[in-house]
């Protein structure tokens, strides 16, 4: 029995290292496809509940205060969809992602679980508002670049 498994060791390594390739193809595929559908579903729960006001704001709502009510309106939607894309970001960018994450629901970045939308308001010294909501969006969609 021993003298077969040496005399054909080249075969039997090769099988081996074939199964474990094929193998590695096969999970690194599937992960691929899931972070294609799970990025796809972010772009799309993200869109949808900010549509109207991104990517261009058409609808942007006439009072200062306008702003604040769809945003809180559309906070659940946002926040699951960031919760269940965030285990879809790789290890060494998820705090990039809860930091932008935290400057599009937090004016000032300081409290993780308010928000606080007020660097999206009309004031004097904020002209540049929807500028800046853009970029926080942006910032955000970022990390659902395709595969």
């Amino acid at each position: 029995m021993i003298e077969v498994i040496f005399s054909n060791i080249s075969n039997i390594i090769g099988t081996i290292l074939i199964a474990a390739l094929v193998a590695w193809f096969s999970y690194r595929n599937g992960s691929k496809v899931r972070k294609a559908t799970a990025c796809e579903t972010f772009r799309k729960a993200i869109s949808t509940s900010l549509q109207g006001l991104y990517p261009i704001p058409v609808d942007w709502p006439d009072s200062t205060t306008g702003i604040r009510h769809i945003l809180n309106r559309q906070f659940p939607v946002i926040q699951a969809a960031v919760n269940e894309f965030r285990n879809y970001v790789p290890w060494y960018s998820r705090k990039k992602f809860d930091k932008a994450w935290r400057q599009y629901r937090n004016a000032y970045e300081d409290d993780e679980s308010a928000e606080c939308y007020h660097h999206y308001e009309s004031f004097e010294d904020n002209s540049d508002h929807k500028a800046v909501f853009k970029a926080n969006v942006d910032r955000l969609m970022s990390f659902a670049k395709d595969v």
